[in-house]
């Protein structure tokens, strides 16, 4: 299906930045020093659309700064037979829930330990099996790499084979034009707009006539937001490998592997 007629990809955000800004209309005609204040404006402003400002809840009558659902994506892993460590995706942010295997595999979410206690599991256990633990662990950054940040998922027991797993996670999104279009779809384009416009504004030191824009249409994009995301209630995990007892119940003496969950 093809892109929303109404949704703003960078082209269209560079020529409304750089109209504000004074700049011919044909942005093909765009010095490389306009450019680069045109997407100096769009980045500040996507940044301020994706981490908003906190506004009044009016369900809880609190301020509070808004999570998008649109930056809440669900990843997979296959394991292969004696591979314990993954890369997770370059656009991986931090968790948003448990690792756990998909539908129909019959077992339930995987229990979180932190780097440290998968390396002291791995020293007493070295059996393979179906992965009961994860952590998350951040890799070492090589300058040479030129790359950012990047994460990986650890598994214990050692996989003995295949198993699909799924993991909710929080996306770390790229420059819109790097995208073609921005995250949010076309609901959130006026939105996305006057973030921009206000980032310009802002670099010139004018009036914020845009950024009082922004406020308004942000009220708006929240309200559709949380329509869109009320639905998601989260992972489901089948529990029943667990004898009955829920995520965060314990029951003393329980071991597996010898290991105290």
């Amino acid at each position: 299906m093809p892109e929303s007629s109404l949704s703003f990809g960078y082209d269209n955000l560079l020529l409304a930045v750089g109209d504000f800004l004074g700049f011919r209309r044909d942005v093909t005609a765009y010095s490389a020093d306009e450019i680069s204040q045109c997407d100096r404006a769009i980045d500040a402003g996507y940044r301020r659309f994706l981490n908003p400002p906190a506004v009044l809840d009016h369900m809880t009558g609190r301020m509070s700064a808004h999570q998008w659902s649109f930056l809440h994506l669900t990843g997979t892993q296959a394991t292969a037979a004696a591979d314990y460590d993954y890369d997770l995706p370059a656009n991986y942010g931090f968790p948003e829930g448990p690792v756990a295997f998909a539908e129909g595999e019959g077992f339930g979410a995987l229990i979180q330990r932190n780097e440290a206690q998968i390396r002291a599991y791995r020293q007493n256990i070295t059996s393979t099996g179906r992965p009961i633990y994860f952590a998350v662990r951040a890799k070492v950054m090589a300058a040479a790499d030129g790359v950012g940040q990047r994460f990986e998922l650890l598994l214990h027991p050692t996989p003995g084979g295949e198993y699909n797993l799924v993991y909710p996670y929080h996306v770390v999104v790229d420059s819109v034009k790097d995208m073609s279009y921005p995250y949010g779809g076309a609901q959130h384009t006026e939105t996305i707009r006057q973030a921009c416009l206000a980032a310009a504004e802002e670099a010139e030191d004018e009036e914020g006539i845009h950024n009082k824009r922004f406020l308004e249409c942000l009220t708006a994009s929240i309200s559709a937001d949380r329509r869109q995301g009320s639905a998601n209630f989260g992972y489901n995990g089948d529990h029943s490998d667990r004898g009955g007892l829920g995520k965060y119940e314990r029951t003393a003496g329980v071991t597996v592997y010898g290991l105290e969950p």
